[in-house]
């Protein structure tokens, strides 16, 4: 495992790197009317890289954050070659600004881990750093301390939050134990 050194940042040091409009504003207002505030993405000099699965993501995430796309199926097929740009940047317009010189840092973001130390060798965050080292090793790389449920702890008001899917008659809502060797998360509990 090769050994980086990513330094944390509190939940506040995020919220200050973030240019907020106000739902008054007339770019916030044509984002999305039912939002409180918008994060242009466009102006922001920081770039959040949201670490979860999907579906966490899709489910809350930082407003303007992107998913990081690198699934099992993907780390499976990538092998030794390891993450893309293009799985660790999968907006094109984002990926865009990085590679032109004016994103000015990036901020990577799980679910709760208190440092970038604390991650296992195997997880996404570590896999996005590495690949965002090898293509844009000029720009300042940061770890979210506490992650995205820290953040929304914090700054609610700073996260979107989607309505709940419809839940499939008879399945569970949550993680099922498997053996006694952790859980299967809901999406691997059905057939496809």
């Amino acid at each position: 495992m090769v050994t980086m050194e990513v330094p944390s940042i509190g939940v506040r040091e995020l919220r200050e790197l973030m240019p907020i409009s106000s739902a008054g504003d007339a770019a916030a207002a044509a984002a999305d009317d039912n939002d409180e505030v918008d994060i242009d993405l466009a102006q922001s000099s920081c770039l959040v890289l949201d670490c979860r699965a999907f579906l966490a993501f899709g489910a809350a995430r930082v407003r303007g954050s992107v998913c990081v796309r690198w699934g099992a199926l993907e780390r499976r097929r990538s092998g030794a070659a390891g993450m893309t740009l293009e799985r660790a940047v999968p907006c094109p317009e984002a990926r865009a600004r990085l590679l032109a010189g004016r994103v000015a840092s990036l901020v990577l973001v799980d679910e709760a881990s208190p440092s970038f130390e604390s991650l296992s060798g195997e997880s996404t965050a570590r896999a996005a750093a590495l690949a965002l080292r090898q293509h844009a090793p000029r720009v300042p790389l940061v770890f979210l301390a506490g992650g995205f449920s820290s953040f929304h702890a914090a700054y609610p008001e700073l996260c979107r939050l989607s309505a709940a899917p419809p839940e499939l008659p008879g399945s569970p809502n949550t993680c099922t134990p498997r053996g006694g060797h952790g859980v299967t998360p809901l999406y691997d509990q059905v057939s496809p």
